[in-house]
């Protein structure tokens, strides 16, 4: 058994902040379509006005366009703050782990593999040693 001592609170971030900016990345996609899904029918839709029918697109203008520049840029901040955010909460969860590891010890870990030996060194998530 190897007991993980310390998580290294850079390395932490850079793949907290990768995870989640791929996680919005995705899921944040999902809800722009939603958005325009939900925007489209909107622009598009005829309404009476003083008793002559007014199509909604002429009267906003350009406000669809704005509309869908917003979500478009608003994705965009999302994929920033998240990654930014899921970076320092996952810095943060490194560090809160490493207080913890001085009172309590660390995670038991049972690390085996074809051609590993005892007490040799391991750096998890490396795919470019062999752990596939």
């Amino acid at each position: 058994m190897t007991t993980l001592q310390r998580i290294g609170v850079g390395s932490a971030f850079k793949i907290g902040a990768v995870v989640y900016g791929l996680m919005f990345l995705v899921f944040g996609l999902f809800g722009l379509l939603c958005n325009v899904a939900l925007l489209a029918p909107l622009m598009s839709t005829a309404i009476m006005m003083d008793g002559d029918m007014v199509r909604t697109r002429d009267m906003l203008g350009g406000l669809g366009a704005a509309s869908l520049a917003g979500l478009c840029f608003a994705y965009a901040v999302g994929v920033v703050a998240s990654a930014l955010g899921g970076g320092l909460s996952t810095a943060l969860l490194a560090l809160f782990y490493n207080w913890a590891v001085r009172w309590v010890g660390g995670l038991e870990l049972d690390i085996t593999g074809p051609g590993m030996q005892p007490g040799a060194n391991v750096i998890l998530g490396d795919m470019r040693s062999g752990m596939r």
